[in-house]
């Protein structure tokens, strides 16, 4: 058995992972799933990486804590190893936030702002519905991952916004 990990993805969609590595190739298999898929990865410096997954190649990009593939940010809130009790491992176990600092909140695809559903001041929730938006005919909801108050909205029904694009600040409620 590999190491496991707990991917979060921004719209709150958790999916567990098991990662085997045999020599300069990593195996990941999705915890819930037969399917194996193969993955390379090629260093270019300590900023940029270029992975193959099956056929498919992509252009990964670390700049502080976002990480962008081809370009745009990725859309995982964190990932986090997942131990059984009691195990003890030699590596360190890491909570990574890769999209968005705590309390922003951004566009998880590219589409249109359909509605907010919040304004300046409301207090939310983890979970709680902020904003509707349309993208390639489906309506998104995109939800907030912190408790707090929000503190300001940057978009408007009707506007078009890109993937990881900010659309409203959320004051963190401190525990």
């Amino acid at each position: 058995m590999g190491r496991r990990f707990r991917v979060t993805t921004y719209s709150g969609s958790v999916f567990d992972f098991e990662i085997e590595e045999k020599g300069d190739k990593i195996y990941l298999k999705p915890v819930d799933s037969n399917e194996k898929l193969e993955a390379r990865i090629e260093k270019i410096d300590d900023e940029n990486y270029i992975v193959y997954i099956g056929h498919e190649k992509f252009r990964v990009s670390l700049s502080g804590e976002t990480v962008f593939i081809d370009g745009e940010p990725a859309l995982v809130t964190n990932i986090v190893e997942l131990l059984p009790v009691g195990v003890e491992t030699r590596h360190e176990t890491r909570k990574t936030t890769v999209v968005s600092r705590k309390g922003e909140i951004r566009a998880p695809l590219s589409g249109k702002i359909d509605s907010i559903k919040v304004k300046k001041g409301d207090k939310v929730r983890v979970g709680d519905v902020v904003a509707l938006m349309v993208s390639m005919k489906m309506v998104v909801e995109i939800k907030s991952d912190v408790e707090g108050v929000v503190e300001e909205i940057y978009v408007e029904p009707g506007k078009a916004v890109k993937t990881g694009e900010l659309i409203m600040k959320v004051k963190v409620k401190e525990k």
